[in-house]
């Protein structure tokens, strides 16, 4: 991946506090959607894309091979979802 995608920047989070207080995965990071800490909580990137707003800064380089192998695993797993034949 390039350098400067989302999923190697401390800005992108898959993760949101609860009503506890607790963080927990939200709903779009099962398809890998995180949201960027300097723009809308609602809008969601992927971690392919590369950073847009210039306020890039990156993860330490254990944690980016953490989640570039969490990226691979998703990718590789096979769907849930299986479209249908009309018939």
């Amino acid at each position: 991946m390039a350098e400067n995608t989302c999923i190697a920047c401390r800005y992108w989070t898959l993760r949101e506090k609860n009503n506890k207080g607790e963080y927990v995965p939200h709903e779009m990071a099962a398809l890998g959607y995180g949201y960027c800490a300097h723009d809308e909580k609602w809008r969601y990137f992927p971690g392919c894309r590369e950073c847009a707003n210039n306020k890039f800064e990156p993860i330490a380089e254990d944690l980016r091979i953490k989640r570039e192998e969490w990226w691979e695993a998703r990718n590789n797993k096979p769907r849930e979802y299986v479209r249908r034949q009309h018939g």
